[in-house]
C-alpha cells in the first residue's frame, strides 16, 4: 500500500493515490504524497504514533480462510476448481500480492481490480474472485466469481469477525476519526488483546482489511469508519449484537 524510508529519526511515508481511493484514506493529492512527520502538521493529523509505523505495519498478519469458508460465507459461485486444499489470505492489491493469496479484484468507478488477475497469479496468487465470469485462468487453483465483489468482501470480512466475536467500538463522524481511534487503543490495550483500524482505513474496503487483519485472540476491536462512505457496512457488518460500548466490560 506504501512504501517508507527512515533517516535518521525522520520516516517519510509515499501513500499512492489507488490506496487514497481504495482505502479512503482521505487526502486529494493526485499522485502520491510525501509526508515527514516531524515537521508536516497534515501527516500528523492524518496518522498518529509515526514513531511506531515500521514495527506495527510489519506486525500485521491477515487471517487464513478455507476455501469451504469462503464459499459458504460470501455469494459467490466457482468457476472452476482444480485444487481446494489449504489456507488462504486474502489481498486486493497486486503490487502487495504474496504467494498463496487469493486475489479479490476490486472495481471502483476510477479502477477495476478485473484486470489484473493474470498479473495476481502470475505473482503467486493461488485463486481469485472476481465479478466478471469471462475471467477463467485456469493456471490458478480455483476461480470464483461475485456478482459484487465488494459485497462478497464485506461478507468474508463479517465472517472472520463473527469467528473471533470480539467487542466492536466503531468511531465515526465528520472530524477526530483517527485520534480518538488511537486515544481508544492506547487506553484500551492496557488490559484487553485490542486490534485497530491501521492508518485511517476509514471505508469499506479498509474495514475489510482491517477485520481480516485480525488476530484469534482480540477481545475489542476498534474501527474507524467514515460515516458518508460506510453507512452499508456501519448499519449491516459492524454493529448487530457484537457492537457494545467499552463500559460494558468488566
Amino acid at each position: 500500500m506504501f512504501n517508507y524510508f527512515l533517516e535518521g529519526d525522520q520516516i517519510t511515508v509515499n501513500i499512492f493515490m489507488e490506496d487514497y481511493e481504495q482505502f479512503g484514506i482521505e487526502h486529494s493529492d493526485p499522485i502520491w504524497y510525501s509526508y515527514e512527520p516531524y515537521s508536516d502538521e497534515d501527516y500528523e493529523s492524518d496518522c498518529i504514533e509515526v514513531k511506531r509505523l515500521r514495527d506495527e505495519f510489519n506486525s500485521y498478519s491477515d487471517n487464513k480462510l478455507s476455501y469451504k469458508q469462503i464459499t459458504e460465507n460470501a455469494d459467490v459461485e466457482t468457476l472452476f476448481a482444480n485444487d481446494v486444499s489449504g489456507n488462504f489470505t486474502i489481498s486486493t492489491d497486486t503490487r502487495t500480492i504474496k504467494k498463496g493469496e487469493v486475489y479479490l479484484a476490486i472495481k471502483g468507478e476510477n479502477f477495476d481490480g478485473n484486470k489484473y488477475i493474470e498479473e495476481a497469479i502470475n505473482k503467486g496468487a493461488v485463486g481469485y474472485i472476481t465479478s466478471d465470469k469471462n475471467n477463467v485462468f485456469k493456471s490458478a487453483q480455483f476461480g470464483l466469481y461475485a456478482k459484487n465483489t465488494e459485497t462478497a468482501y464485506l461478507e468474508i470480512a463479517n465472517f472472520a469477525r463473527r469467528t473471533i466475536n470480539p467487542k466492536v467500538v466503531a468511531v465515526t463522524g465528520s472530524s477526530g476519526k483517527t485520534t480518538t481511534k488511537e486515544m481508544l487503543y492506547s487506553v484500551i490495550s492496557q488490559k484487553y488483546n485490542t486490534h485497530k483500524s491501521y492508518l485511517n482505513y476509514n471505508n469499506q474496503f479498509g474495514l475489510c482489511k482491517t477485520l481480516l487483519e485480525m488476530p484469534d485472540d482480540t477481545q475489542v476491536l476498534i474501527s474507524q469508519l467514515d460515516k458518508l462512505k460506510c453507512k452499508e457496512c456501519e448499519k449491516e457488518y459492524v454493529t448487530e449484537e457484537s457492537l457494545k460500548k467499552v463500559q460494558d466490560m468488566d
